[in-house]
């Protein structure tokens, strides 16, 4: 570690009273919804099928990030 003079750096702000709001509301939408996750870690389930024949969905994500469903 060191120290570096203060016109080499840069100052940030970080609006934490929005980011504490924002996990606020998660906790809300948590609380009163069903919440899942999709589990396929290296294609444990298989590989997701191809999306009218090509290996992207209409979305333009590869289908090596999706599970079968």
């Amino acid at each position: 570690m060191g120290f570096i003079f203060g016109a080499l750096g840069e100052m940030r702000n970080f609006r934490l009273t929005a980011m504490f709001e924002e996990v606020r509301t998660l906790q809300q939408v948590m609380e009163h919804s069903r919440i899942g996750y999709i589990f396929n870690y290296r294609h444990v389930h298989g590989r997701a099928p191809a999306h009218r024949g090509r290996n992207e969905d209409a979305y333009g994500v590869s289908r090596n990030q999706s599970a079968p469903g």
